[in-house]
């Protein structure tokens, strides 16, 4: 998202800062052109103070139904935005479960905005619906279209499952059973584990390779798609393209459309129901027996190339309506 982003500003005359509580030296490396920060109220002040607006970029800002950290979290920079004067602006951004978005804090902050770009057309519904129809609310696409749009993907390996999987701190009880019953029914030639969270959190892709019985464990090729080292542009390049995906992961939805995967999503929240709907993929819940996700693979298609351009545009659009209301 940050990628498309920065990209499609290239050659206008701004500056950008943002704090973080991560490591800023893999972000200082693959991103330069920000002024990367610690994440303390003392940077954070400072650096909005420094600043003509603020701008809540790409993601899920919408969500409460893992913790409350992000609801928080803008709340606090809301308070921040109104101490130091300052407009705030959301662009391309998203929900990830309906309590969030009629949540009080959601309304205050939504209100308090001078504009939102939404990624999906179902997160724009429903926050259309509680702001009551507000002129200030448009749906667009995801940023990160911007950046597949020019990426080098890998060709398609005929016969390879990917999957990329994660369920927010919980189990999935079908695990075992589903990957032990779907090789059989797509006469795989191989199985790639995805791993786009490197860190090996309940319910996310190490956590869930881990639990996985030895036996099972060997059959798949574990791959970790972000190397801090490579840039985006090297970690797209050897993206594993493959025949089929099975995923509970947006942004690695978009990727194996861009990279001509049929997929099918496990349909865990709002913005994986959205990605499939954006995408026109196969959507099966979780709960769904072995043999029905089999069937959704055999029979899922890839997305349409046509559609992923015209997403493409939108999110471009959505850049240069954001800096015409910011005047650059």
């Amino acid at each position: 998202m940050l990628a498309g982003f920065l990209g499609s500003m290239s050659g206008k005359d701004v500056s950008y800062s943002c704090c973080t509580p991560y490591d800023l030296t893999p972000l200082k490396s693959r991103f330069p052109e920000v002024n990367w920060l610690p994440y303390d109220l003392k940077h954070r002040y400072e650096a909005l103070a420094q600043s003509d607006v603020w701008l809540g970029l790409g993601g899920t800002p919408f969500q409460n139904s893992v913790s409350n950290w992000m609801t928080d979290h803008l709340c606090e920079e809301a308070r921040l935005c109104q101490s130091a004067n300052k407009d705030m602006y959301f662009l391309g951004v998203g929900g990830q479960d309906y309590e969030a978005f009629h949540s009080p804090q959601t309304k205050a902050i939504v209100k308090q905005a001078k504009y939102l770009w939404m990624r999906d057309r179902l997160s724009f519904d429903l926050l259309d619906e509680v702001s009551k129809g507000s002129s200030k609310i448009k749906s667009t696409a995801d940023l990160a279209h911007l950046f597949y749009a020019k990426s080098r993907f890998s060709a398609v390996h005929q016969g390879r499952l990917l999957t990329c999987l994660n369920f927010d701190y919980k189990a999935w009880p079908n695990l075992n059973d589903t990957l032990s019953y779907i090789p059989n029914k797509l006469h795989l030639t191989e199985q790639v584990w995805l791993i786009q969270e490197i860190r090996p959190l309940p319910g996310a892709e190490i956590a869930l390779f881990d639990g996985l019985p030895l036996k099972e464990q060997n059959k798949w090729h574990k791959y970790f798609i972000d190397i801090p080292s490579k840039s985006l542009a090297e970690c797209i390049l050897s993206w594993p393209s493959s025949e089929w995906a099975l995923t509970s992961r947006f942004h690695t939805a978009l990727a194996c459309a861009w990279s001509g995967s049929k997929t099918v999503i496990l349909n865990t929240n709002i913005k994986l129901k959205s990605i499939a709907l954006e995408c026109e993929f196969t959507l099966i819940d979780p709960s769904a027996d072995p043999s029905e996700i089999a069937s959704g693979l055999l029979n899922a298609k890839s997305a349409n190339l046509n559609l992923l351009k015209a997403k493409a545009l939108l999110a471009e659009e959505a850049v240069g309506e954001f800096c015409q209301a910011i005047n650059i």
